[in-house]
């Protein structure tokens, strides 16, 4: 069986017998839906699901209060983030590739947000 789940909650959205089956309702490839099954870690989704046997970890960008360091919204990549917030790419990109840690003495920021990408398993 082969199942499709929501990038960010994890929980499935249907599910299909074959391959070929998924890729007609979803209008998707063969090859691309076969790739999908093989890796073993999202790091970069396009869309806001993806298939495969198991739910998969999967790499998010969480937007966190700059000045009470409280989780705001999750986004599946960092496209989704600059939209949602109107922080530039550039700048979002910088800040994940630090990966800088979530503490009251971190330096602040040139944004009232903060950007982390963190690894999610359910």
């Amino acid at each position: 069986m082969i199942n499709k789940y929501n990038y960010l909650t994890g929980e499935i959205l249907a599910t299909y017998e074959t391959i070929q089956e998924a890729s007609i309702d979803n209008n998707m490839s063969y090859h691309t839906i076969y790739k999908m099954l093989q890796q073993k870690v999202l790091k970069y989704p396009r869309d806001d699901f993806y298939f495969g046997y198991d739910p998969k970890p999967r790499y998010i960008i969480m937007v966190y209060d700059n000045e009470s360091l409280e989780l705001l919204k999750c986004y599946k990549n960092i496209k989704d983030a600059s939209v949602g917030t109107g922080i530039s790419q550039q700048q979002i990109q910088w800040q994940v590739a630090k990966d800088l840690p979530i503490t009251q003495n971190r330096i602040k920021g040139s944004t009232t947000l903060f950007f982390k990408r963190e690894k999610i398993s359910y």
